[in-house]
């Protein structure tokens, strides 16, 4: 029982220290990224800004013969949807995976935005 009490102490320490510090343009680091099917291509990950605060921005070329569309039903997204999942001991915060508003599969790349 003591090990369970120790690691809900760290979990809310955790969240505590997330929701002191944490900014509206924080973005979670790189290893919180979904994980990108097979023969799929990352092509550039980088962060962007709008109303309402930052995400990390990852552009992603399907496999060949993979229209956009498939890529983001492979991946579990939509127009309309997100994915919340995971959190770690060290980083209780939540992280959603979702296409930016209007997201329209510029150049044939997918765009994923991953944000707290």
């Amino acid at each position: 029982m003591g090990l369970v009490t120790l690691y809900l102490v760290w979990y809310v320490l955790c969240a505590a220290l997330l929701a002191t510090i944490g900014r509206e343009s924080s973005v979670p680091p790189t290893w919180r990224d979904p994980d990108i099917p097979a023969g799929a291509e990352v092509v550039s990950v980088g962060e962007e800004c709008g109303n309402g605060g930052c995400w990390g921005a990852i552009k992603i070329r399907p496999a060949d013969g993979q229209s956009v569309r498939d890529l983001a039903g492979e991946m579990g997204l939509g127009p309309d949807s997100s994915l919340s999942y995971g959190w770690r001991p060290t980083n209780p915060a939540s992280v959603s995976v979702f296409l930016p508003y209007g997201h329209r599969g510029e150049r044939g790349l997918l765009t994923v935005g991953v944000s707290y």
